[in-house]
């Protein structure tokens, strides 16, 4: 059986794009949410995290949440810095990076726990990655 064969493992499909986070039902396509970032239209892609229960997705210097089922922010949290590029969530600690710069920020606590600007790195497309899980950058 492959996997567009079973059933889907979620009630929720989340999508994000333009300036928009987007919940519907996996089922119908009926929409349920969708809450605004503070991205522009046209700006760089939104990049996007879903767990069990919450939605995190990196839009340019902010990083912001929502709960799966509601769509209630949870947090907001500015970089500082804009043109993020690449997101990877693990274990309750979300890493940001942008050419030349990679971020730690607690999903529980909404703080940046360190920050560092990769000195003599130079420019381009960030990719992070641990054992088990890697986020590839892409830019159009």
């Amino acid at each position: 059986m492959t996997y567009r064969e079973g059933p889907m493992p979620s009630p929720y499909l989340v999508t994000a794009f333009g300036r928009f986070v987007v919940v519907v039902e996996a089922a119908t396509g009926r929409e349920l949410w969708r809450q605004q970032t503070n991205q522009l239209m046209g700006g760089t892609t939104l990049r996007l995290h879903v767990s069990e229960d919450e939605v995190v997705v990196l839009a340019g210097d902010t990083l912001r949440s929502f709960r799966l089922a509601s769509g209630e922010p949870v947090r907001a949290v500015a970089l500082g810095n804009a043109g993020h590029d690449t997101l990877l969530v693990v274990a309750r600690r979300a890493y940001v990076s942008a050419s030349g710069e990679l971020s730690c920020i607690d999903l529980d606590g909404g703080k940046v726990v360190w920050r560092n600007e990769l000195p003599r790195t130079g420019f381009g497309t960030p990719s992070i990655g641990v054992p088990g899980a890697v986020s590839q950058g892409d830019r159009a």
